[in-house]
C-alpha cells in the first residue's frame, strides 16, 4: 500500500519558497494507525519554520516501497516544483538520517540531486554500534575515546585535515584493539562526502547540519495532529494529512503574517512618536 499526497499549501511551497530548491528534509515514522504505516514527510525550512512539500505513507519501509513512493509524489508535484526546477530534476540536496533504504531510494528518483546525512542520526548510530556487545567494544572508557574520533573527522575543517585524521586513527593503537571497529571505520570512509562537514562548506545548507526541522514537523504530526493516538484506518490517515494538517500550517502562516504586520504598525506609531518629541536617534545622535 502507497499513498502520495500534495497538498494545496505544500504546492505553494514548491513554488514560492526559495529553500525548497536548495535543501529538502526526510523523515520517516510508523504505528500511526492500526496496520503501523510508515509515514515519510518531505519538508523544507523558511523564516516562519519548517513547511512541507509533500508525504507519502507506506505500508513498509523497503527501499522498493519508497521508490515508487517518490514516484508517486513526483508525478503529482507541480510542473514548478522545488522553486522552478521541476519535479524530475528534485532538489539540490536532501539530508536524510543514516537509512541506506531511503538514501539509494531518493538518489534512484532524483539522480543529481546530493544526499547528506543528518549529524546527530549519524553520531547517534555510531554510538549505538559501541554500545552493541556484538561489537566488542566492552570498556565505557573506550567507546569514549572511539566516538571523539568519529566526532574529529565529522567535524574536520579541511579535507586534508580529515585525510591526515583518518589515517592517524587507523594507526591508533587502541583503534587496533578492535577489529571490528576499524572494518566498520573503513566501510564509512567511502561515504564520507555524505557526512564529513568539510564537504558541506559550498553547499547551500544555510547552516543547517541536522534534519531538526523534520524531526519537529513529525512532532507536530504525533501530537498535534494525531494527539499521539492511532488512526483507525487509512482513510482516517488521509483526512488528517489532507485536512487538519493542510489547516495547521495555514493557520500559522496566517497567524505569523498578522503579527508582523502589528509589530510593523507598532514600530511605526513609537517612531512616529518619538519624532514628535525630538527623541529620534539618527546616525550622528538624537534629534
Amino acid at each position: 500500500m502507497i499513498l502520495a499526497l500534495c497538498s494545496p499549501i505544500m504546492k505553494r511551497a514548491h513554488e514560492h519558497v526559495q529553500q525548497s530548491r536548495d535543501v529538502v528534509f526526510v523523515d520517516a515514522t510508523s504505528s500511526f494507525d492500526r496496520q503501523n504505516s510508515s509515514i515519510f514527510l518531505l519538508s523544507t525550512v523558511m523564516p516562519a519554520g519548517a513547511v512541507p512539500l509533500g508525504v507519502i505513507v507506506t505500508s513498509n519501509e523497503q527501499e522498493d516501497t519508497i521508490t515508487t513512493g517518490l514516484k508517486y509524489l513526483e508525478s503529482i508535484f507541480p510542473n514548478n516544483a522545488f522553486f522552478g526546477e521541476g519535479p524530475q530534476l528534485g532538489p539540490s540536496l536532501v539530508m536524510i538520517d543514516d537509512s541506506s533504504a531511503e538514501r539509494n531510494a531518493l538518489t534512484s528518483v532524483w539522480k543529481s540531486t546530493t544526499t547528506l546525512l543528518c549529524t546527530f542520526h549519524f553520531l547517534q548510530r555510531r554510538w549505538t554500534w559501541l554500545h552493541d556487545a556484538n561489537n566488542g567494544v566492552l570498556i565505557k572508557e573506550h567507546r569514549i575515546i572511539l566516538i571523539k574520533k568519529f566526532k574529529d573527522l565529522v567535524y574536520a575543517d579541511k579535507e586534508e585535515q580529515l585525510s591526515h585524521l583518518y589515517s592517524s586513527i587507523l594507526k591508533f593503537p587502541l583503534v587496533q584493539q578492535y577489529p571490528k571497529f576499524l572494518s566498520h571505520l573503513k566501510s564509512l570512509w567511502p561515504r564520507r562526502k555524505e557526512w564529513a562537514h568539510c564537504y558541506r562548506k559550498r553547499l547551500m545548507l544555510r547552516g543547517n547540519h541536522t534534519n531538526n526541522y523534520a524531526e519537529a514537523g513529525m512532532k507536530i504530526l504525533k501530537e498535534l495532529i494525531f494527539s499521539r493516538v492511532k488512526a483507525y484506518n487509512m482513510v482516517q490517515v488521509f483526512h488528517f494529512l489532507s485536512e487538519t494538517l493542510e489547516s495547521y500550517h495555514c493557520r500559522k502562516l496566517l497567524r505569523l503574517r498578522r503579527d508582523s504586520l502589528r509589530l510593523r504598525q507598532f514600530e511605526t506609531e513609537t517612531d512616529s512618536l518619538r519624532l514628535r518629541q525630538g527623541q529620534f536617534e539618527t546616525g550622528t545622535g538624537t534629534v
